[in-house]
């Protein structure tokens, strides 16, 4: 175990020197992106089954967590490296442009989309589609698995979210539409970085071609309603909650769960309908005061440090 942990940090320690010293040099927003992409293959992965550890620990250790965290950590050295703040956890400022109403619609919207983004493929009428409440939660099993993955996918997915808006803001700083533009390209990288389940079974999924595409046409959806997240809160640990969550629901499902009749049973269908949805939110958001005060924090993001 104490072996396990210690060569995470070495990891760590490992890359912090090669962020310091290799990514300020680096001026180029395309290869910004590249960097950003090898990290992602460099942590996603990472081969060390850490042989030897048992239980707990090694269920923490083999879901991808401390690799997620160190992740997180690296994000402050690589943003300072470009003379950026690591704005994990941005105050909200005063402005004219901000609606509480539409942060409190906005975070509802999220919670809800968290069941509904399963729920589209197991709800036997429309009620229970749009009625999370009346589904029966007995059939879902949250197992320490379930739990550790979808803290994984949170942290470590909307850390390279971040990463990529930022060098994708920075890069279009004198456009007029930079802030649309950086969310669906960020977005789609998003999406595009699923084609990696490619081939794999997990969690009663097995995806095959046709449905590991599905998943990259829904996740673009998802994607732009993570970016919306951040850029209207300026809080990271929140748009990573409201994705820990939908992951968390998804990964939950037991074979029990599915025994119901679907109401949607062509997964086209659902990729289509999940895709619709956010995106609806995410256009309704780009939109009056709330565009602007998006505005306003992209400029605070991106402010040189």
């Amino acid at each position: 175990m104490v072996s396990s942990i210690v060569g995470i940090v070495l990891l760590l320690l490992v890359d912090i020197p090669v962020v310091v010293v290799n990514f300020p040099v680096v001026k180029n927003w395309f290869m910004r992106l590249f960097m950003i992409f090898i990290l992602y293959l460099n942590y996603s992965y990472n081969v060390n089954r850490f042989l030897g550890t048992s239980g707990v620990i090694k269920a923490i250790i083999r879901s991808g967590v401390i690799i997620a965290l160190a992740t997180f950590i690296l994000a402050f050295f690589i943003t300072r490296a470009w003379q950026l703040k690591f704005q994990w956890n941005l105050k909200l400022g005063k402005s004219k442009n901000f609606q509480w109403l539409a942060l409190i619609l906005l975070l509802i919207f999220s919670v809800w989309f968290a069941f509904f983004n399963s729920f589209v493929t197991l709800a036997p009428s429309l009620a229970d589609l749009l009625c999370f409440w009346q589904w029966d939660f007995s059939t879902f099993e949250v197992t320490l698995n379930s739990v550790l993955a979808a803290i994984e996918a949170g942290i470590f997915e909307e850390t390279l979210r971040y990463l990529n808006l930022v060098i994708l803001l920075v890069a279009m700083r004198n456009f007029k539409y930079r802030m649309i533009f950086a969310i669906m390209i960020s977005s789609i990288l998003f999406s595009l970085s699923h084609l990696g389940n490619l081939g794999i079974s997990t969690f009663l999924i097995k995806f095959d071609l046709e449905t590991t595409l599905q998943q990259v046409i829904y996740t673009f959806g998802a994607g732009m309603l993570f970016a919306v997240i951040y850029l209207y809160t300026g809080k990271l640990w929140l748009s990573i909650s409201i994705h820990g969550l939908i992951d968390l629901i998804a990964l939950s499902e037991t074979p029990l769960t599915r025994i119901v009749s679907p109401l949607i049973t062509d997964g086209w269908i659902s990729a289509i309908i999940i895709l619709l949805i956010p995106l609806v939110v995410t256009l309704l958001m780009m939109t009056g005061k709330r565009k602007k005060f998006m505005e306003e924090n992209v400029g605070r993001i991106i402010a040189v440090s």
